[in-house]
């Protein structure tokens, strides 16, 4: 788990205990962000990449360290609700990259599922606005590096963004609808 809220690193380990950790001031990265975003609006975006690039180095690391090789790579957002199961065996991830649904298009980012093998280079989306000047765009700059880059294909998978997941802070506005979805899929 990689994380740039450092305030709630006990609370976030805490609920979901991670095998390695690191939670750092995003401030200490600005100039290196910065290098890669045209405008204000791309920060986000292209920290979060930084961020992702991070989690997998810490999972190398600690396949490393523990001589294990894991299959799936799943790298899910730590500010996103799920409540419905993935099916693992619904992966083909030797082939190909998926994502939640969102639109039909694959523009998605609040998870992604792959193969161990895959994830050493999709760890470098952070780099490919400088390497390969893969601007970033939106979501379309993750499209554009999966499937152009990398050359890998690029799916939705089952779990749709407002449906079956749901980023916090939009929870958090409109609780009222989130809970009664909560309770009826309780029942």
């Amino acid at each position: 788990m990689h994380g740039w809220n450092y305030d709630l690193q006990d609370e976030l380990v805490d609920i979901y205990q991670p095998k390695k950790y690191i939670f750092e001031d995003n401030n200490n990265y600005n100039d290196l962000i910065s290098l890669s975003t045209q405008s204000p609006s791309d920060y986000g975006g292209v920290s979060g990449s930084l961020s992702l690039k991070k989690s997998i180095e810490l999972k190398e690391a600690y396949e490393i360290a523990n001589g294990i090789t894991y299959d799936i790579v799943i790298v899910y957002r730590y500010d996103v609700l799920l409540w419905k199961n993935m099916t693992l065996s619904f992966y083909d991830t030797e082939s190909s990259i998926y994502v939640n649904g969102w639109n039909g298009e694959c523009l998605a980012d609040f998870h992604f599922v792959m193969s161990n093998k895959i994830s050493h280079r999709f760890k470098f989306l952070f780099d490919s606005v400088l390497t390969h000047n893969n601007k970033h765009l939106f979501h379309s700059w993750i499209y554009n590096y999966i499937v152009h880059i990398m050359k890998y294909n690029l799916k939705e998978d089952s779990i749709i963004a407002g449906k079956n997941q749901e980023h916090m802070r939009v929870i958090g506005a409109n609780r009222e609808k989130f809970v009664f979805l909560s309770s009826y899929l309780a029942l």
